[in-house]
């Protein structure tokens, strides 16, 4: 997905998302150095799935956990 940098407003840089112009703040510290306004920008979103399936263990264990209290 392509992204361009729209404008900076202090630390946060105004990213706008794909043809509808979704636009998104980031920490500006999360950009390229060298980004300025007016360039684009490749985002790839990608699943974690041993991260998610860790919090999921997580959640299932506290929830465990909880449940024996009550009992």
């Amino acid at each position: 997905m392509r992204v361009v940098i729209d404008r900076f407003e202090g630390t946060q840089a105004i990213l706008l998302f794909g043809d509808s112009g979704v636009s998104v703040p980031v920490p500006r510290e999360m950009l390229p150095s060298e980004a300025v306004e007016g360039d684009f920008l490749t985002v790839k979103f990608q699943l974690d799935r041993q991260a998610t399936e860790a919090q999921r263990a997580k959640i299932w264990d506290m929830l465990q956990r909880l449940k024996e209290k009550t009992d």
